[in-house]
Parts: structure tokens; sequence; C-alpha cells
């Protein structure tokens, strides 16, 4: 019994030992952390490929060169990616990630932006990258919560927040920001009724978004008119 005994107490302490190793030191490995985020969604790790990783299972994700892609078709490409969270506050049932993405470029067209250019009269915006894309995202069984999204590049501000259900039901308010490059091509008219003056010779817009992600409907509210896009009224004040 003793030898027996002896095996078990040793085999506890290395596995007591792997258990701290995994909670205290990073893991470096892109098999193992492939097989880790397949945890965390199978869907996402299916879907993605990277040339480096680092994962502290207690709250930190980093990714870096990584490519998302769809039967075979390359999404979007993003520089690096970092992700941080509570296990511990995850295992409770509250689930909420803060993220943030460098160099991030997309190669599908998104159906929000394209409606953006329609209203404003500007070029749709193919392969459109963001140096930088940060946000705050509670994560609930049939939805998520966007507590906070900001993208950002040379010519354009997009700031949000709202709800997106896993139907890809939207509800979310879009404050976009827009440099004098893009402004200089948009119609005065244009101009005058639906952008607001910001700093730095910055216009924008504010838009409410309901409907579906891959038709989604725009609202705009400005001083002279309402303008709701999918049914393509205007209602002059």
């Amino acid at each position: 019994m003793k030898p027996i005994f002896s095996i078990l107490i040793k085999a506890a302490l290395i596995l007591f030992l792997l258990v701290c190793l995994l909670l205290f030191l990073p893991i470096r490995s892109n098999t193992v952390n492939h097989f880790i985020l397949s945890f965390f969604d199978d869907k996402v790790a299916k879907a993605i490929e990277f040339e480096n990783s680092k994962i502290w299972l207690p709250g930190n994700i980093f990714l870096g060169g990584i490519s998302a892609s769809d039967k075979g078709s390359v999404l979007l490409q993003a520089e690096t990616v970092n992700i941080n969270y509570n296990l511990a506050a995850m295992l409770s049932g509250k689930k909420e990630i803060v993220f943030s993405a460098k160099g991030v470029k997309f190669y599908k067209d998104i159906s929000l932006l394209n409606s953006v250019s329609n209203i404003l009269t500007i070029p749709k915006m193919p392969n459109i990258g963001f140096s930088a894309i940060d946000g705050d995202l509670e994560i609930h069984k049939d939805a998520v919560l966007v507590k906070r999204l900001a993208a950002s590049n040379d010519d354009m501000v997009i700031n949000g927040e709202g709800s997106i259900k896993k139907t890809g039901d939207l509800d979310c308010t879009i404050h976009f920001s827009f440099d004098k490059h893009i402004t200089d091509t948009i119609p005065d008219f244009v101009k005058m009724t639906l952008l607001s003056e910001e700093k730095d010779g910055w216009m924008g817009i504010t838009l409410k978004t309901t409907g579906n992600y891959a038709k989604p409907s725009l609202h705009v509210d400005s001083e002279l008119f309402k303008l709701n896009i999918k049914e393509t009224t205007i209602k002059i004040k």
C-alpha cells in the first residue's frame, strides 16, 4: 500500500505543479494555444491562424500575425490582437473582455460601411484598414453587449455602443468622424444637412443602427430631416 500511496502523492504533486505553471506562466506554443482558444469559441478558433501567440490563462490572450478565413477566403488580417479578461469572473458567469487590435485590414465588404458610403455619396471602402480597433464587450447567451467600440485610421474614426444578437440583429448607436480628405468629396448639400463640424476640420454623423448585420437599417436625425435608409424615406422637419 505504501508504494501506491507514494505514487499517488507524487502524481498529485506533479499535477499541482502543472496547474501552477499553467496559471502563472504564459503559454507560447501556437499548437497548445489553438487548442485553448477552442474552449473559448470553437468556431473562431477554426477560422483563425496566427504566427505567434502568448496566453496567460488567468486573464490575457496575445496573438500576432493573424489571418481569419472562411471557406478559403481571407476575411481579415491583423498585426496584433490583445485580449484581457478575468477567468474567475468568467467561470462565475460574468463574461466580459477588453480587447485592442493593431494594423487590422478587412478583405470583405462591411455592409454598415457600404450603407454609410451610400448616405454620404462617397466611394465604397473595399479592403478598408484601421490602425487600431479597441473595445469592451460583455458576452451573454444570446447576444453581445458592446459597451465601447472605437476604430480609427488616418481619414476616419468610429465610436459605437449597443448590442448584437447571435442572430445578427443590431441595436447600436455609432458616430463616424471624417477627415477633410473625405468630406471634400461630399456634396455641400449633404454636408450641410447630415454632417456636424468637429475639431481640426473634421466632420461627423451619428447613426442609429437596427435590423440585421447583413442588411442594416440606418436612421439619421438631423436638424433638417429624419432619414430611414432601409425604407428610403425622407421627412423634412
